[in-house]
Formats: structure tokens, sequence, C-alpha cells
């Protein structure tokens, strides 16, 4: 299986964040719900649930670094490297 296919769809939103482009998906109108998936998986791990969810929550997930269609980074990953992306993405 490619990265691609469990990541955010294809026409998916990008976002620069801390030198990467970072996919996402959003599904859905409400009170946010942003999803994280764990390494190897991707923002489409989320859609059952936000299809579930309808017009109830708006959710967001994305693909991490070099996951699904988010660029690589260029700096190591580490959750200190992986919280200060996501801060970013929030404040974004």
């Amino acid at each position: 299986m490619k990265r691609y296919e469990i990541g955010a769809e294809e026409g998916s939103l990008l976002i620069d964040v801390g030198g990467v482009d970072l996919a996402y998906q959003r599904w859905g109108t409400g009170p946010v719900i942003l999803c994280l998936h764990a390494i190897g998986h991707g923002a489409r791990d989320f859609e059952n649930m936000a299809d579930l969810m309808g017009g109830q929550f708006e959710t967001i997930a994305l693909d991490w670094p070099g996951q699904g269609r988010s660029a690589s980074d260029t700096e190591p990953a580490s959750a200190e490297r992986y919280a200060a992306l996501l801060d970013g993405f929030v404040d974004a």
C-alpha cells in the first residue's frame, strides 16, 4: 500500500507549518474535533468517524510529515518537533 492511499484525499488542503507542507482533510460543521493518526496511518483513518458525526462536528485530520500527502520534514522526527508542528497547525 502506498502512503497516499491512507492519507488525505487527492486535492486535500495543504498548509505550510514550520517549513513542511502538511496535508489535511475537513468534514462537517460545528465544534471542531482534531484527529491525529499513528505512524504508518493517515488522515483517512477518520473518514468513517467523520461521516458518522454528520453535521454535528467539524472533523479535521492531518497527515504527519512523510505520511499520506504531507511532505517530508527536513528535521528529525521527535515528540518536540511534532508538538511544534501541531501547535503551528492549530494556530494557522
